[in-house]
């Protein structure tokens, strides 16, 4: 049985498609797994101020009782 590859655009290797995640479309993540995490990383800690503010709106939500888990 052959193993497809992809190339990852990030950091250019040829990796099976199990190092990509899969998409809710049908299609594949355009970077693998370990460079689709460091981007998100990054991506979080410039925009902290954005996943507080998210996280305080959540946690009044919670309080008021409209969301049971989330």
């Amino acid at each position: 049985m052959t193993q497809e590859n992809k190339n990852c655009s990030i950091c250019k290797q040829s990796l099976p498609l199990e190092e990509f995640y899969l998409s809710h479309n049908g299609m594949y993540n355009f970077c693998c797994k370990p460079c689709d995490r460091k981007r998100k990383a990054v991506y979080r800690a410039e925009n902290k101020e954005i996943y507080k503010t998210t996280a305080a709106i959540v946690s009044i939500v919670k309080n008021l009782g409209h969301i049971k888990e989330f």
